[in-house]
């Protein structure tokens, strides 16, 4: 290579590394700069046109062409696999293999995602180095509904670069200062936040909310000594009014005596925990809404005359009005707290709930049993105590002998026509206590899903079922005898040959 090939490739690469430089240190792009780009490109063409002829002998030469064509080949490749590359990016696809499908959506969430038209977009909001673990953790939950769903797009915004759009999201929120990773779901003008933990539940709950079109109202009875929707204490109801609220439902109080009927508009009846008398009046209006295909939730607690017995008969349930007590009873609590651990597979309600694994807790619970003259109606048991159950007429009755115990039914959900002249089919889900609802236990266990459920089953909003975590299975390996001394042969056998053809190799080449 001549001196003036020499002397233009190395002023070419001078005067880029110059020209990179102050642009790094500048963050500006200026003419300058391309000025300099050119000129370092104007000396490589010229280092390159001064040794022409020496750069086509080598170009000429045996050697070089099948290293040319083996550069080729490797050219060729690389490509293959960059286009591969960028076509599974294009179309991502993965496969769960985990038994539980751990890494998969469930089908609640899959749902939902079939009936998008439109794009949904969410943005998540990751503020300080202590939420960046917190934001791999939505990211890994986000790509599988970005996996799934084509509408579902995703935007991370860091707030100090874009503090025009944080300030419009996170201004109002009172928990902006102590929150680290905050996520919205915006569909059609809506925009709904989503709660931690950033689980597939609070995820598909938030979309829910996002593309919901309407609320569907529930209608709680007063006037008879029923828990407070409005009040939070230990005994209310204000939690689970909350959560319905979340879910998009429209709470609201119902007072029979004033109406005169049960509303038009209403998607389901609550009736919770009454400790007085319903009207006659008020028993027929409830009785001619069931006849018209009305769905009902009924709560109802033992020891409380509330002539109510009658009603829920109708809807082809016995209210026995007994107390359930346990011979194991829960640790911290006496035989009357009972754990509801046997839940009814065929039931949208209770199907996702584990049996033995997940758990309701009731107070004071009364037994349920079909009616012996229900006739056409179905009735499905949804949730049953263990066997170590039996039942007292009186709390304050002595146990003098062993009692027989036994499973006991302690809520069901019924479906079908009060007579043969009803022109639509009830609903109705029935339970033997309505204390599990109150804000003192609604949040324990299964309590909160399972009220949930039930709405959500009545309103025909099967879409909002909770959505239950998925839980790895441990994984046992049971050995016979012959295995476990066939696999102690083996651990033993291997070192020693290891061992001795070590020794082998170095005798003979010792000996060599």
């Amino acid at each position: 290579m001549s001196k003036l090939a020499k002397t233009a490739f190395l002023c070419a690469f001078l005067i880029l590394v110059v020209a990179m430089a102050l642009q790094f240190l500048t963050g500006q792009s200026l003419n300058l700069y391309s000025v300099l780009f050119v000129i370092s490109g104007l000396l490589v063409v010229v280092g390159l046109v001064v040794d022409y002829k020496m750069y086509w002998e080598f170009l000429t030469m045996r050697t070089t062409k099948h290293g040319m064509n083996m550069g080729a080949m490797i050219l060729m490749v690389v490509v293959l696999l960059v286009c591969v590359n960028y076509l599974a990016s294009l179309h991502n696809k993965s496969w769960d293999v985990t038994q539980e499908k751990l890494n998969s959506l469930s089908d609640e969430s899959t749902n939902i995602m079939k009936g998008l038209d439109k794009d949904v977009e969410l943005k998540v909001f990751n503020k300080g180095p202590q939420a960046q673990e917190e934001k791999q953790k939505v990211k890994q939950t986000l790509m599988l509904y970005q996996d799934y769903s084509p509408h579902i797009k995703v935007r991370y915004v860091n707030p100090y670069v874009e503090n025009d759009l944080a300030m419009q999201y996170l201004n109002e929120l009172p928990d902006r200062e102590t929150q680290g990773t905050f996520v919205f779901v915006e569909y059609n003008g809506k925009k709904v936040r989503a709660e931690a933990p950033f689980d597939e539940a609070a995820i598909t709950s938030a979309l829910i909310k996002a593309t919901r079109t309407g609320e569907s109202k529930i209608y709680f009875v007063k006037g008879h000594g029923e828990k407070d929707i409005d009040s939070d204490a230990d005994q209310g109801l204000k939690d689970f009014a909350r959560s319905l609220s979340e879910s998009s439902f429209k709470i609201e109080p119902l007072t029979l005596i004033d109406k005169k009927e049960v509303p038009k508009d209403a998607a389901a009846v609550a009736i919770v925990g009454p400790t007085t008398s319903y009207l006659d009046s008020e028993l027929k209006w409830l009785h001619e809404y069931a006849e018209g295909g009305g769905r009902l939730f009924i709560a109802l607690d033992p020891g409380q005359h509330t002539n109510l017995s009658a009603l829920i008969k109708s809807l082809g349930v016995e209210f026995e009005n007994n107390y359930v007590v346990t011979l194991a009873p829960v640790v911290g609590g006496g035989p009357a707290v009972i754990l509801g651990r046997i839940f009814d597979k065929a039931s949208d309600i209770t199907r996702n709930f584990t049996q033995g694994a997940s758990f309701g807790l009731f107070f004071l619970a009364s037994e349920l049993k079909p009616a012996s003259d229900k006739g056409a109606i179905q009735v499905k048991e949804l949730v049953k105590t263990d066997d170590a159950s039996f039942t007292l007429t009186d709390l304050r009755q002595r146990v003098t002998k062993q009692p027989e115990t036994k499973s006991i039914t302690i809520a069901t959900e019924s479906k079908g026509k009060l007579d043969d002249k009803a022109p639509k089919e009830f609903s109705a889900v029935i339970f033997g206590d309505s204390d599990f609802l109150s804000n003192h236990s609604l949040m324990v266990g299964i309590n909160r899903d399972l009220a949930i459920n039930s709405i959500a089953q009545l309103s025909e909003q099967k879409d909002l079922l909770s959505i239950r975590p998925k839980l790895p299975k441990g994984t046992m390996v049971i050995l016979t005898s012959f295995a476990r001394l066939c696999i102690v042969i083996l651990g033993m056998l291997l070192p020693i040959s290891l061992l001795v053809t070590s020794g082998v190799v170095w005798f003979r080449r010792r000996g060599a």
